[in-house]
């Protein structure tokens, strides 16, 4: 998730989502595949807190491989794998990433 430091934003650990500042689980975001302010018709809008639970079940596929993983793919960047996904997930999709699916997912 993304967390601004000293700002507002969500961060997940593990199974535990943090959020900070005017951001919370209901907040309506368009996590890094967009813009809210462009997406005038809201196809694009998330809840913050569904794009938090992606990130819950991705740690609870991988375990301790998450975090290397997730750093390797760009930290918090539009280019992050693991963020699309989220998004993806967010949205009712997959949250898993196209190359690392869980085996009960296959």
């Amino acid at each position: 998730g993304r967390l601004i430091f000293g700002g507002s934003g969500a961060v997940t650990l593990g199974n535990v989502q943090l959020y900070a500042g005017s951001i919370e689980p209901g907040t309506d975001d368009t996590g890094y595949s967009g813009s809210k302010y462009r997406d005038f018709n809201r196809i694009n809008v998330i809840r913050t807190g569904d794009h938090e639970q992606s990130h819950t079940y991705q740690y609870q596929n991988l375990g301790l491989a998450f975090l290397p993983l997730y750093l390797l793919n760009g930290f918090q960047s539009g280019a992050n794998s693991f963020e699309a996904a989220a998004d993806r997930g967010g949205r009712g999709g997959s949250p898993y990433p196209d190359y690392i699916l869980p085996w009960h997912a296959r």
